[in-house]
C-alpha cells in the first residue's frame, strides 16, 4: 500500500505533509507538516498528492510535477509533460498513463516553479 503524503507551497518553500484540509469560506488549503506540531496547520497555496510512483532515478512523483520522458520504445511518447489526472481520473503524463511510462520519466521540475519547461513540449 502506498504512503499518503502531500506537497504544498506556502509562498516561499515547498512543505511536505500528511494531511490536507480545504476551507471553502476562505478558498484556502491547509496542511499538517511532517515533523511539525500535530495541531499546527500551515496555510498553503497549491497542493499536490504523491502518486505512489517514482521516476527512473528513484525520485517521488507528485501531482503537478513536470517529467521528461526519454528513451521510450514508442518514440512519440518522448517529451515533456505535466503529471495530473486525465478525463477518466487516471494518473497521466500528458496523454500517457504515468504507471506505464514511469521508468522512462525523470522529474525535471513542477508546474509552480518551472512552468516554462512545459513550453518545451
Amino acid at each position: 500500500m502506498r504512503e499518503i503524503k502531500f506537497r504544498g507551497y506556502d509562498g516561499m518553500t515547498w512543505i511536505y505533509g500528511s494531511a490536507v484540509q480545504y476551507d471553502n469560506d476562505t478558498d484556502t488549503w491547509y496542511m499538517i507538516e511532517f515533523n511539525g506540531p500535530d495541531d499546527d496547520w500551515v496555510m498553503v497555496g497549491e497542493v499536490g498528492q504523491f502518486t505512489g510512483l517514482y521516476d527512473r532515478n528513484g525520485r517521488e512523483i507528485f501531482e503537478g510535477d513536470i517529467v521528461e520522458v526519454s528513451d521510450h520504445p514508442f518514440p512519440l511518447a518522448n517529451g515533456v509533460y505535466e503529471v495530473g489526472y486525465n478525463e477518466v481520473m487516471e494518473l497521466s503524463a500528458g496523454g500517457y498513463l504515468l504507471f506505464r511510462v514511469r521508468k522512462y520519466c525523470k522529474v525535471i521540475g513542477n508546474n509552480h516553479d518551472n512552468s516554462e519547461l512545459l513550453e518545451r513540449r
